[in-house]
């Protein structure tokens, strides 16, 4: 009887186990994979795999990492092994415009804001995929306006919708506008009532949350706008020491689609996280000597272990149960992660929003790219159907030990 090749092997396999396979192994791997024959390429590709594989993967973060606060040279996506305070890099890729920063992250897609030539633009991208569109929304700073940028997906329709928000906080003037991914324009929805704190919202169960304070009044409070009926509410926030100050008071996502606040205004140095538990809030955590400045939370998991931003050069790690605070990273270069959110790696192709112009990464947005001992090449860009991969031994690795599981 003819020995079957590897290779022939897992090509004969239905492609829900082949499917299932591949989301086990590491994101590196996957790329890899695509490399290897034009059927695995064709695999990954599919909006199934895509799918099956967002449901497993596993949290990241995506960094912007510069000299100083003000040029941000580089984007970092990583995945986190929280036992051993362990980073692993999936991808790093320099920014064309210095002055580019992340606004948002749902499902492995980022919303990056740049500013060039005196104005600013929007894109949406996935690492991963290294496809990216440009949400054409090329504004120019004027008066005492703050721009205020949100990103995430309806809970209903799976739409995804980036928000912008601009406030003059002279004047009080306002105005909200959305863009549903997938229709190519920009859509108005009047003014706001509030005024952002943060350039940034969180995205939390269909719904983006913003902190900030009323414009009549100056009360402090968290405006939270449904991304499937697009209406803005809004909510009193915790008992705060320091009601007209904003520095110190910071959102996140936490574990089991929940809002959580970071209040780390007290004198001491003491940082208070609050949960929202049924649209109320309960303090939750409180951290004494974190030595750190200002640390912003990027996720709190339900077993008690908040993963932190730190200004201006560490990402740290604090653990309920052993009541310790312990540093994942810190730069010794002189570098600044200058912004981080909590990531998650995924193949969803931005191609399947037919009716936008989705590129691949240039000169546009970013320089260069690399990932760790891989080189990748696909039929597009090689013209010729060819697959090639620097270690294809590693691959039939991991698939046939996963196989025997």
């Amino acid at each position: 009887m003819k020995k079957l090749k590897q290779e022939d092997l897992f090509k004969n396999l239905p492609s829900e186990i082949m499917i299932d396979i591949l989301s086990r192994v590491p994101v590196q791997t996957i790329l890899s994979c695509k490399c290897v024959c034009k059927w695995l390429h064709d695999l990954v590709e599919t909006h199934e795999f895509a799918q099956f594989h967002l449901s497993k993967s596993i949290l990241g973060i995506a960094l912007t990492i510069g000299p100083n606060y003000v040029k941000h040279k580089t984007l970092e996506v990583t995945n986190v092994n929280l036992p051993d305070l362990h980073l692993s890099t999936i991808m790093v890729l320099n920014f064309t415009y210095h002055n580019t920063s992340i606004q948002g992250s749902v499902d492995g897609l980022l919303l990056l804001s740049t500013y060039k030539h005196r104005s600013s633009e929007l894109y949406l991208c996935n690492p991963i995929t290294r496809e990216a569109i440009n949400l054409h929304s090329r504004t120019r700073p004027f008066g005492h306006g703050v721009f205020s940028y949100g990103f995430g997906v309806s809970k209903i329709s799976g739409q995804y919708k980036a928000v912008r928000i601009w406030v003059d906080k002279k004047t009080c003037e306002s105005e909200c506008k959305v863009y549903t991914i997938g229709t190519g324009s920009w859509r108005s929805i009047g003014p706001v009532r509030f005024r952002c704190e943060r350039t940034r919202a969180v995205f939390v169960n269909g719904n983006l949350h913003w902190y900030g304070h009323d414009l009549k009044d100056d009360n402090p409070l968290v405006s939270c706008f449904d991304l499937e009926t697009e209406v803005f509410t809004t909510f009193s926030s915790p008992p705060l020491p320091y009601k007209k100050s904003s520095v110190g008071v910071v959102l996140a996502a936490a574990a089991e689609d929940s809002l959580c606040l970071c209040d780390c205004t007290a004198i001491d140095g003491t940082v208070i996280i609050w949960l929202m538990k049924e649209k109320s809030w309960t303090k939750e955590f409180v951290i004494t000597d974190i030595g750190s400045i200002l640390p912003e939370p990027l996720r709190v998991s339900k077993d008690g272990v908040i993963l932190m931003s730190s200004s201006p050069k560490s990402l740290m790690y604090y653990s309920s149960k052993k009541n310790k605070t312990s540093r994942i990273i810190s730069n010794s270069q002189g570098c600044f992660f200058v912004s981080s959110l909590s990531y998650i790696p995924s193949f969803l192709s931005l191609e399947c929003f037919r009716t936008e112009n989705s590129f691949s990464f240039g000169k546009n947005l970013f320089e260069t790219f690399s990932h760790k001992s891989l080189v990748m090449c696909t039929a597009a860009e090689t013209g010729k159907g060819e697959f090639r991969l620097r270690k294809e031994e590693e691959v039939w690795f991991w698939m046939s030990r996963l196989r025997r599981r």
